[in-house]
């Protein structure tokens, strides 16, 4: 599967990918460990659609949103290559919702507010960064880059999650979910 080679998505390096691809595979690969191909995932932040390509051609249903009608744009770009397509919107439910790549850009307020929108699906995946921010972020970023584990854990129970396992890869945190009964 051939992905972006275009400049702009070099950032993908400071996040612990070596190119885009590597990131929508690991997005897979933690997907089907969960669910089934052919259910329902909604991603919160689709990007460039290096998660949903990847999940479409798997055969999952996928829905996402973003913030930026761009990147909305490149995910249907990158889907029509493909000749798959997702649904851009929010769906009434879900069986897994997914927000990789996109906390490390939010304020803590934010991120609180993110784990609402996950409620529309039982479980869920979120990735933070830990250890350092990176030089060049505006300061309001900084703070998300310095998710201690406990910290993340204790802010996904006060919005109804209860963490099931946290996995390290690369510079990040892969944070599976389930909604707790509250």
């Amino acid at each position: 599967m051939k992905w972006v080679d275009d400049p702009k998505w070099n950032h993908w390096q400071s996040h612990g990918w070596s190119n885009y691809e590597q990131m929508g595979d690991r997005a897979l690969q933690a997907v089907r460990d969960i669910i089934e191909p052919g259910q329902k995932v909604y991603e919160l932040g689709v990007g460039g659609g290096a998660a949903v390509v990847p999940l479409l051609l798997a055969g999952y249903e996928v829905w996402g949103t973003d913030i930026l009608q761009t990147n909305i744009d490149e995910t249907e770009r990158q889907c029509a290559q493909h000749a798959v397509r997702f649904r851009h919107g929010i769906p009434e439910t879900a069986d897994l919702a997914i927000c990789i790549n996109v906390t490390q850009h939010m304020t803590r307020l934010e991120v609180f507010a993110l784990f609402k929108h996950l409620h529309l699906a039982p479980r869920a995946i979120v990735t933070f960064r830990v250890g350092g921010g990176i030089d060049s972020e505006p300061p309001r970023l900084v703070d998300m880059l310095d998710w201690r584990p406990e910290q993340f854990e204790a802010a996904a129970y006060e919005h109804g999650w209860l963490v099931e396992r946290v996995d390290d890869v690369g510079a990040e945190r892969w944070a599976r979910l389930r909604r707790r009964a509250i």
